[in-house]
This record gives structure tokens, sequence and C-alpha cells, in this order.
């Protein structure tokens, strides 16, 4: 897991956009109290997993939707971070 900028965050998040089947990413605060999970999923669907200020899991939500409520959660979790905690692989 490494410590990179928010807003470097944008080079990540356009490559598992453009192919988020199988991909797994996390991001956490700096305190590693808040967290967000992106996970592709094998239909085409990404599901959302937000623990911290509010623990809510959005499931079987389309690229479209899920760009759109990633940055509704992204800016309710970490309102403050300048530097987040980020993680990517590839599920089996």
């Amino acid at each position: 897991m490494k410590l990179i900028a928010k807003n470097a965050l944008n080079k990540h998040l356009k490559l598992f956009w453009k192919n988020a089947t199988g991909y797994h990413l996390k991001l956490l605060t700096f305190k590693k109290d808040r967290s967000l999970e992106l996970t592709g999923n094998t239909d085409g669907t990404v599901t959302i997993v937000e623990v911290g200020f509010q623990s809510n899991t959005y499931s079987n939500l389309s690229v479209d939707a899920a760009k759109h409520q990633f940055k509704k959660s992204l800016t309710r979790e970490f309102p403050r971070s300048h530097n987040v905690y980020f993680e990517q692989y590839k599920k089996n």
C-alpha cells in the first residue's frame, strides 16, 4: 500500500474505469480509519464499499453510475485529505 496525493488518483482511476472487470481498488485515509473499496465484477458492473463516516455498500452499479457515486463518497469520506493510501490488484 502506498501513500499518494489525492489529485494523482485520477490517473489510476482512468485505468480502472476503462477495464474494471477483475480489478480491486482500495483507498484509505492517512489515519486508516475510513476507506473506499471499488471492485469490478465479471459481468461489467462495479461494487463500492464505503466504511467510515457512513458505512454503505453499493452493488451492481454500471460504470457511469459508479463514477457518480464514487465522487460523492470520496468527498464525504475524504473531505480534507490531501494524501491517501492506495492499493490496486487484480482479483482471481
